[in-house]
């Protein structure tokens, strides 16, 4: 968050993104690096050539990206509620970068149920877990 503690400015090797990472997401003030405030499960839209279906994944304090006239970037899917990029996978040289606002990596069995952030969304969050392993593996491919 640009003015704001959370803000982080980077330049050297991990400044191969050429456009803003915006966050967090859904706000500064619903972030905490102390908590799980900033937690909660989201609806992300991936592009119909990348994954067939809309997904729950884990969310704390990420960001969006903007990719507005980036030609070395494509989104790869949206936040649904928000219909900016949450995930992007760029061209770096002769590499290959993905870059997420959301954490797929986290597991239901990463949170604890009885979290008073996250507790609410924790159902749904198990329920959605058949997506997220074809997710990261999807993901995974994009790099080999």
């Amino acid at each position: 968050a640009m003015g704001h503690s959370l803000e982080i400015t980077i330049r050297g090797d991990l400044d191969f993104f050429p456009g803003y990472a915006i966050g967090p997401a859904y706000g500064a003030e619903s972030f905490d690096y102390e908590s799980m405030r900033g937690s909660r499960l989201v609806t992300i839209v991936p592009e119909s050539n990348f994954f067939s279906d809309d997904i729950g994944v884990y969310y704390n304090g990420g960001c969006y990206f903007d990719t507005d006239e980036i030609d070395n970037c494509k989104v790869l899917a949206y936040y649904q509620d928000l219909g900016q990029a949450a995930i992007i996978h760029c061209t770096v040289g002769k590499g290959q970068a993905v870059l997420l606002g959301v954490h797929p990596e986290i597991t239901p069995d990463d949170i604890d149920e009885s979290d008073d952030f996250f507790g609410p969304f924790y159902a749904d969050f198990r329920e959605a877990e058949c997506f997220r392993k074809p997710l990261l593996q999807a993901l995974l491919k994009l790099l080999c």
